[in-house]
């Protein structure tokens, strides 16, 4: 009988975040069971699109509007 897996754990799998021990059962898990197979598949799969992903920074404009805000609501702020 195998643990059952979690997405959190395939996850963790993918950024080889898991034990040795962790690793070797999720690998013979992903061996035998296909439904696990297909979760990891589509995990890899959407791992590849994000790293095509191009991340923009954002109009420094739209930060400073921010910062301003920021600042004149800490202002408005009264100490307890």
């Amino acid at each position: 009988m195998y643990k059952q897996f979690t997405q959190e754990d395939l996850i963790r799998y993918s950024y080889n975040e898991t034990s040795l021990t962790e690793s070797k059962a999720i690998e013979q898990a992903l061996e035998d069971n296909w439904e696990l197979k297909e979760q990891y598949e589509d995990i890899q799969a959407t791992f590849d699109v994000l790293d095509k992903v191009v991340l923009r920074s954002p109009n420094s404009s739209s930060i400073k509007i921010i910062m301003d805000y920021s600042q004149k609501t800490h202002t408005m702020e009264t100490p307890c």
